[in-house]
């Protein structure tokens, strides 16, 4: 080791040569010692034995430059940091201006013809690869490739990326990670507008035209998924879109955009309408159906199940009902919760109204059990001047049958003519359980006439029901003043039209008006047509004749009395 002052101060010869022959020493070993030179110098070296290094002091003598290790490998060959127009490291063949250089403080460059090319940094971005040039344009982007000036990559904007194909831009990431193809506007994650051709395809790796997913703007596919066959979402003829996602909603389409269902936002499926109706009534609440279908013009609309079964399976409506608020959960119906409605509506300028509905209900006063589960169907209709409807006919759990009206209670009619082979109503007993078994007891035929098996017709008569009991007064006269006629009906009214014996209402009206009652006529539509048809009260009639029978019994009888005294006298 051997350090030296490089001063040689005066002194006798032997002791100057001492001080030349130490600072030669210093020389030759390069100033080597473990620690630094207490006198530095501008470029002079020192091999440093405590790290085994040799440097070089810098220019301003102020630091000391690395250059190699002592054992002869290389270790850090320090530079000036130089230009882009004059490298520290250029080539000999490629001019002063073509090399390597530092653009700052943990950057590298690398320039040709004097103009900077590559740059690498960490100072902007941790473990980042940044292209320190020129942002470039679409014609001539910062990165190309040999023989393609104008393909490549390049800046159009702070923290945006370019890719070039033939001097048009082809793709973009924008400072959000958002990836535009065929727009330098995107606006989602992948946004992809292509004014014809084929927007993206998913192809499987053999032969053929086998595609995973499939947009085809030109043709009009809008989806084709599986390989080489599997299902397609679009005509494949036009721009029809299939599926469409739109603002929370799921839009199906034909025939040119035409939109035709969707699944709005809160879950309703919509057919014929994009607008959920909430003005649709179920008695007086308004409701928003969970599915609606509405159609316009001369249209029958309706739902239609069809099956197809040789073994005679029928296609099902079903309507259900748990009380339990939690999907899935199986829980009882409790007493006259209803299972289903058919509800009938009609607009009434502002909503849709109930008109009539068909009601399912519980029909036991405690909630359904395993086995027994007794139901009843209510029918009900809406009257004239009312708003809701009003229960009018139901059929209980076992059977019984009653209605409600505010007007003429049941009406019966049959396409057969008077008489006696076709019945109005027909009453059994003794059924067994299937319809049309039993043995019948009570008819009422289409020519009017009433049998039973036994010939009782019966009336209320309980004494506690009645008040101002007298005996009936004479019906003699009445009686005596009654024409009997024999006559039948016209052929015209569709009564039959054989012999009958009675009394001629107007004419019966004049003697006892109390019998005689008018209904008024209606046409085909049940409207009333100005005229009325009189009847008789014949039950009525029978009393009166019975009164005046008991009359005629107390004559005779005082007859019989009077004869019996003469015929005593004149014995």
């Amino acid at each position: 080791m051997a350090q030296h002052d490089y001063v040689i101060a005066n002194g006798t010869g032997a002791a100057v040569r001492s001080d030349l022959n130490n600072a030669l020493a210093a020389i030759v070993s390069q100033n080597s010692g473990a620690t630094a030179p207490s006198t530095t110098y501008a470029y002079q070296w020192w091999a440093d034995t405590t790290t085994g290094l040799l440097k070089l002091r810098n220019a301003a003598n102020n630091a000391w430059i690395t250059l190699f290790q002592l054992d002869g490998e290389w270790s850090t060959l320090a530079v000036e940091n130089g230009s882009a127009a004059a490298p520290s490291i250029y080539f000999k063949d490629s001019g002063t201006d073509t090399g390597v250089y530092s653009p700052g403080a943990d950057q590298v460059a690398i320039s040709t013809g004097g103009t900077v090319r590559l740059s690498l940094s960490t100072t902007a971005v941790s473990s980042a690869l940044a292209i320190d040039h020129p942002l470039g344009a679409v014609g001539t982007p910062s990165i190309t490739f040999t023989g393609d000036l104008n393909t490549g990559i390049y800046s159009p904007a702070a923290d945006t990326l370019a890719f070039v194909e033939g001097g048009v831009e082809a793709m973009r990431i924008d400072s959000s990670g958002r990836v535009g193809i065929g727009t330098t506007n995107p606006t989602s994650a992948l946004h992809i507008d292509v004014a014809s051709g084929e927007p993206f395809r998913f192809r499987s790796r053999t032969s053929g035209a086998n595609y995973f997913a499939h947009v085809n703007h030109a043709g009009g596919d809008l989806a084709y998924v599986g390989a080489g066959g599997g299902a397609a979402l679009g005509s494949g003829t036009t721009s029809d879109y299939a599926i469409c996602a739109n603002q929370g909603a799921l839009l199906f389409g034909t025939n040119g955009n035409n939109e035709r269902a969707r699944i709005d936002s809160s879950g309703r499926f919509l057919v014929g309408t994009s607008t959920a109706r909430s003005n649709v009534y179920y008695t007086t609440a308004a409701t928003t159906p969970s599915v609606q279908f509405e159609s316009v013009g001369s249209v029958y609309n309706g739902l239609s199940l069809i099956n197809y079964s040789a073994s005679g399976f029928s296609p099902v409506l079903t309507f259900g009902l748990s009380a339990s608020n939690t999907q899935g959960n199986n829980a009882a119906v409790g007493n006259a919760f209803e299972l289903g409605t058919i509800n009938f509506t009609g607009n009434d300028g502002t909503n849709f109204r109930t008109g009539a509905s068909i009601i399912a209900v519980n029909d036991q006063p405690s909630s359904w059990a395993v086995g027994d589960c007794p139901t009843r169907i209510m029918f009900s209709t809406t009257a004239d001047g009312a708003s809701s409807p009003t229960e009018r006919m139901r059929i209980t759990s076992d059977g019984l049958t009653w209605w409600q009206s505010g007007g003429h209670g049941h009406f019966v009619q049959t396409l057969q003519g008077a008489g006696t082979t076709f019945a109005f109503f027909n009453g059994r007993h003794t059924a067994s359980g299937s319809i049309n078994t039993g043995t019948s007891s009570y008819w009422v035929w289409t020519n009017g006439n009433v049998q039973n098996t036994n010939g009782s017709y019966t009336a209320i008569s309980d004494v506690k029901l009645k008040e101002n009991i007298v005996d009936a007064s004479s019906q003699w006269d009445d009686l005596k003043a009654i024409r009997i006629c024999n006559w039948n009906f016209k052929e015209e009214t569709g009564h039959e039209t054989h012999r009958q014996i009675g009394p001629i209402a107007q004419e019966l009206e004049q003697v006892c008006p109390g019998l005689v009652f008018e209904t008024p006529d209606r046409d085909a539509e049940g409207n009333e047509t100005g005229e009325v048809t009189k009847g008789v009260n014949q039950s009525v009639l029978y009393m009166k004749a019975v009164k005046a029978l008991q009359e005629a019994m107390e004559r005779i009888e005082q007859l019989e009395s009077e004869m019996a005294a003469v015929k005593a006298q004149l014995s």
